[in-house]
């Protein structure tokens, strides 16, 4: 496997640790019973599973769309499938709000041969459109679950700020804005700041190119399709211990993402504290135990399939 991809052994077990140890925590902390946690029907959990796993495939979907507006070398649908995979595994087993595109943008790097630089662009392009999406709904449905969503609006706005800062000042040419990211640059090794050149000409690229309506309109359905069904899959979960609204299911994920923003390992305590806005602690559990690991089972597994294709 090569050194770019590789794991940290001892970030895995720390972030392991502090995620299984706040879910036992919540468990506890809520008397939640075991055996009622266990009662749920296979066969709703089988539905669960495939719904999430095509969410993830959707995703795949749109990030073929996004990277084959601006690059020449088109992956198969496979390839972005994977991507999008890996980038959950490493996302999910490293203490890091933002650890998923680094691990995409390198896969799609090393399939490609084009710079990482211009590939991370792409993969950041990608990230803005779900902190769009996210926190704009986030914060809508926050007002009618006040003051509980008191944190999921202040994060949703300090997100929504700072990632439309970025945009403005390297998508817009900024001056001002442009200018404090130069400066703060300074303080980063050099071969990152080598790359900011590439990088701000490659997020321009890719902003220019997705700008024409059947693209946009692409984007935008996948986008509401892989978010719609990772609600769904919250909402399946929660039939096998007396239901929840779809909406309430939906509005509970948004939450649950939106304070994933928040740098803790694997989204502990910020995921879960996003889930009890509007679902029952025995829901809360049994959705994050299947996507949180189910995300890295399927994580490893593309990683697997993509060490053997090197």
């Amino acid at each position: 496997m090569n050194s770019e991809v590789r794991l940290s052994a001892w970030k895995i077990a720390i972030t392991l640790t502090i995620v299984i140890a706040i879910i036992i925590l919540y468990t506890i902390y809520f008397n939640i019973d075991p055996v009622i946690l266990l009662s749920i029907d296979p066969r709703v959990l089988l539905i669960a599973i495939l719904i999430y796993t095509l969410s993830w495939f959707i995703s795949g979907v749109r990030l073929k769309i996004i990277h084959s507006s601006v690059c020449r070398k088109i992956l198969s649908l496979q390839d972005y499938f994977y991507a999008r995979l890996l980038g959950g595994l490493v996302a999910y087993l490293t203490p890091s709000a933002i650890g998923g595109e680094p691990a995409r943008a390198y896969y799609l790097a090393k399939k490609t041969g084009d710079d990482i630089a211009s590939v991370f662009a792409i993969v950041v392009y990608e990230l803005f459109i779900d902190i769009i999406f996210i926190n704009i709904l986030a914060i809508v449905y926050s007002v009618h679950y006040l003051p509980l969503s008191i944190p999921v609006i202040l994060v949703s706005i300090l997100v929504l700020f700072s990632w439309t800062m970025l945009f403005i000042g390297i998508v817009c040419d900024n001056r001002i804005i442009n200018g404090f990211f130069k400066f703060m640059l300074k303080f980063l090794p050099k071969n990152i700041r080598d790359k900011y050149t590439v990088f701000s000409c490659s997020l321009k690229a890719v902003t220019k190119a997705i700008a024409r309506p059947y693209r946009v309109v692409a984007i935008a359905l996948t986008t509401i399709t892989m978010h719609l069904l990772t609600g769904a899959v919250i909402y399946v979960i929660a039939l096998g211990y007396g239901g929840t609204s779809l909406l309430g299911a939906f509005q509970a994920y948004l939450f649950a993402i939106a304070l994933g923003a928040l740098p803790s390992p694997g989204g502990a305590f910020a995921v879960e504290y996003g889930l009890t806005i509007t679902l029952k602690p025995v829901v809360v559990v049994a959705s994050r135990v299947l996507m949180y690991f189910y995300t890295i089972i399927i994580g490893l597994y593309s990683l697997t399939r993509i060490s053997s294709r090197h």
